[in-house]
């Protein structure tokens, strides 16, 4: 497979009313900026959330007061809208300073859905579970270099794009243990051709197939701190899977198409 083919040129980031988190944008932009790539900031506007501020026991109780007053769905619209607009600064002023080309669109409906329907030009897919934002704000991928990397490798094109992902880390990966996931001796014999031992510190698992519940057994014993999954239709098909592996990361989730 030629090289070129592995070409990453239009990376995508989902980020929502609970991912404004400036380390993983910053991320982000050194992606694009080392892979050459251009960067677009999904801003979701979750339906559950403003579905959930029309039930009629819904209040908010704010933090400084602890008082409490009604919730509607346009109070949330508004607040929607002024974190949306802050993420688009900071996202485009970070990707100036990086000679990226960004953009940065709305959408509206599940998280999920939402992030694969408008990805499918985009050869990358960032997503940020939440359990991420809350524990470990601080945190980024080129920083968390105690926790290791888990890739997924079948020999696609997507798998070979991973690569080139873990390539454009540079010094940095090579400091990281990556654990490769693969499904038979030749997929491990061709991932180690790509990552050298002696240039990677690299660990390969057998897996029987490619599903979600063996990519969750492998997130709960090794608390990675970042997680490349190639998004093929196998992957599409375990939609209620996918939203279980979100729930137990702690880490960035990066999709390859």
């Amino acid at each position: 497979m030629n090289d070129t083919n592995h070409n990453i040129e239009r990376i995508i980031i989902s980020v929502d009313c609970g991912g404004f988190n400036i380390s993983i944008m910053e991320t982000a932009v050194i992606l694009a900026s080392r892979l050459q790539a251009n960067l677009c900031g999904l801003f979701i506007e979750d339906t559950e959330l403003l579905q959930l501020a029309n039930l009629p026991f819904t209040r908010e109780i704010t933090l400084n007061t602890a008082l409490s007053r009604d919730l509607s769905s346009r109070s949330i619209e508004r607040n929607l809208n002024a974190v949306a607009a802050q993420m688009r600064q900071v996202l485009e002023e970070m990707s100036e300073l990086s000679h990226v080309g960004c953009s940065f669109r709305t959408v509206r409906g599940p998280r999920l859905e939402s992030v694969i329907r408008e990805s499918e030009d985009y050869q990358l897919i960032l997503m940020t579970p939440k359990k991420r934002l809350t524990e470990d704000r601080d945190r980024t991928v080129s920083t968390d270099r105690s926790r290791p990397v888990v890739l997924f490798y079948d020999g696609s094109l997507q798998a070979h794009r991973a690569v080139r992902v873990i390539k454009s880390m540079n010094a940095e990966a090579a400091m990281r243990p990556l654990l490769v996931l693969t499904t038979s001796q030749s997929k491990e014999d061709e991932v180690l051709e790509q990552l050298p031992p002696g240039k990677y510190q690299v660990k390969c698992l057998h897996v029987d197939e490619y599903n979600i519940i063996n990519i969750i057994n492998v997130v709960k014993a090794h608390s990675p701190g970042l997680v490349i999954l190639p998004l093929e239709n196998i992957l599409l098909k375990q939609g209620g899977e996918v939203r279980r592996l979100l729930d137990v990361l702690s880490c960035l989730l990066i999709l390859v198409r």
